[in-house]
C-alpha cells in the first residue's frame, strides 16, 4: 500500500508556468506577511484591535480569490475565547456543489502574542509574529489561490484560519468537534505553523506517529520538491492539528521549527526566507491534491502527548530553542536565546537539559512542567549534558 501511496505524489499543478512566475508567488507571500505582521496589527493579540484587522485582511483575500464558504451559512465562525472574549475562525473552501463530501483541511492560526508590557515610558512594542504565524497564513492563502486552478478532486479542500492558538488552541478546540455535528467528515488535516525559516535546513513534521500511510504520502510529496524532512520523535499536543488527533482524525503539522526570534519583537517580516516559503507552498499544494484524491485509507492516529500550559501567575522563562528532533532523554538546545536566563548562565547550543531544580527532565513535557512550577526570579540548579560531561549551572528564571 505504501508504495502505491508514494506513486501518487505527482500532481498536475499548473504552477508556476501557467499561473505566474516564482517571483510573483514570492511577492504575494511577502505581501501577506508584511501586511499581517505590520506594527498596525498590534501583534494580532486577541485583546487588541489588530486581531480584527487581521481577520478582515484574510476575509478580503479569500473573497477576492473567489473561495466559497466551508458551510452555507458563511465564512466566519464566532465563539467565546478566554474571559468570554469573542474570537473568530475563518472558514473557506474550493468551489463545490456537494456539501456532504469528505474534507481535506489546510489550516493555520492567525493570532499572535499582541503587545509587550509597557516600558518605563509607557511604550509598548508589537510581537509582530512574522514567522509565527503570518508565514503559515501567507502559505495557506497562496496555496488556496493555486488550488483554485486545479481540477475538482474527489474530496472537498477546505481552508481554516484559527484564532486563539497562542492561548491554548481555542480556535481548533472549538472547531474540530463541530465538524461531525455539522455533517462533514474530515479525511485529513494539514496544519501549517511557523514556516518562515527553511533555508538549507529541514522541514519538521509533527504528529505523524502511528500514521504510516500519511507519513509516506507526506515524505513523497516533500521529496519531489527537494525538501529534507525530519520527524519529531513524539507527537505533542501543542499545535492546531492536536484537537483532530484527539478525535482520531488523521492530522499533522509542518514547520521549519522554532527560531531564536520566535515570541520576540524581532520576529519581523524582513527576517523570513520567502524563497523557501515558495518551495514549501508548491509542495503543500501537491500534498493536498494527493490527499484529496487518495483512494487508500488512512490509519486512525494515536492521541498526542499533552504539554501543560504555564500556570496562572507562574510564567517563568528559561530561554532555549528546543531541538524537536532529538530522540534521547532530556531536551537538547538547538539554540539559546540571546540575553535569556539560559545564555546568561552559560547554557550553549547542543547542551541537553536533564533536570531543573527538583524536576527530572526526560522530554519537552517535563521541561514545561518544571518551568510551570517555578516563579519568575527563582534561582534554580540546572543539570545538563555537554558532550561526554555533566555540568551544573545556576539559572535565574525570568518572566515570559
Amino acid at each position: 500500500m505504501i508504495s502505491a501511496v508514494l506513486s501518487l505524489c505527482f500532481c498536475g499543478v499548473l504552477f508556476p508556468s501557467l499561473l505566474s512566475s516564482p517571483q510573483d508567488v514570492e511577492a504575494r507571500l511577502r505581501g501577506h506577511v508584511y501586511s499581517l505582521a505590520a506594527d498596525s496589527m498590534e501583534g494580532r493579540g486577541i485583546r487588541t484591535d489588530g486581531i480584527h484587522s487581521a481577520e478582515r485582511y484574510i476575509l478580503d483575500q479569500i473573497m477576492a480569490m473567489g473561495l466559497c464558504p466551508l458551510f452555507p451559512w458563511g465564512q466566519s465562525d464566532s465563539f467565546p475565547g478566554p474571559e468570554a472574549r469573542p474570537l473568530v475562525n475563518i472558514l473557506a473552501s474550493l468551489p463545490e456543489d456537494d456539501h456532504t463530501r469528505e474534507l481535506v483541511l489546510l489550516t493555520a492560526h492567525y493570532d499572535h502574542l499582541g503587545l509587550t508590557e509597557p516600558d518605563s515610558c509607557g511604550r509598548r512594542v508589537s510581537y509582530n509574529g512574522a514567522h509565527d504565524n503570518a508565514s503559515g497564513v501567507a502559505m495557506v492563502l497562496e496555496a488556496a489561490r493555486i488550488l483554485m486552478y486545479e481540477e475538482v478532486p474527489r474530496r472537498t479542500v477546505g481552508f481554516v484560519f484559527f484564532s486563539g492558538e497562542e492561548e491554548g488552541l481555542w480556535g481548533s478546540r472549538h472547531f474540530a468537534p463541530t465538524m461531525r455535528i455539522r455533517g462533514r467528515e474530515v479525511f485529513a488535516v494539514v496544519n501549517v505553523d511557523a514556516v518562515g525559516h527553511l533555508g538549507s535546513g529541514a522541514l519538521l513534521t509533527v504528529g505523524l506517529q502511528g500514521q504510516a500511510v500519511l507519513d509516506s504520502l507526506v515524505a513523497g510529496a516533500l521529496h519531489e520538491h527537494g525538501i529534507h524532512v525530519e520527524r519529531t520523535p513524539r507527537s505533542y499536543a501543542s499545535g492546531d492539528h492536536a484537537p483532530f488527533l484527539e478525535l482520531g482524525i488523521p492530522a499533522f503539522m509542518i514547520t521549519t521549527g522554532p527560531h531564536p526570534l520566535m515570541n520576540s519583537p524581532g520576529d519581523a517580516p524582513e527576517t523570513l526566507d520567502y524563497s523557501g516559503m515558495h518551495i514549501l507552498t508548491e509542495a503543500v499544494v501537491c500534498l493536498v491534491m494527493d490527499l484529496a484524491d487518495l483512494t487508500a485509507c488512512l490509519e486512525e492516529p494515536p492521541p498526542p502527548e499533552q504539554i501543560p500550559p504555564p500556570s496562572r501567575g507562574k510564567k517563568a522563562r528559561f530561554g532555549i530553542v528546543p531541538d524537536f528532533t532529538f530522540q534521547g532523554e532530556g531536551v537538547r538546545a538547538q539554540a539559546v536565546v540571546p540575553d535569556s536566563p539560559a545564555e546568561l548562565a552559560g547554557v550553549q547550543p547542543g547542551d541537553v537539559i536533564r533536570s531543573i531544580g527538583d524536576y527530572h527532565v526526560a522530554s519537552l513535557k517535563d521541561l514545561a512542567w518544571a518551568l510551570r512550577e517555578h516563579d519568575p526570579g527563582t534561582e534554580v540548579v540546572v543539570l545538563l549534558q555537554r558532550g561526554g560531561e555533566q555540568r551544573v549551572l545556576t539559572v535565574t528564571l525570568a518572566a515570559r
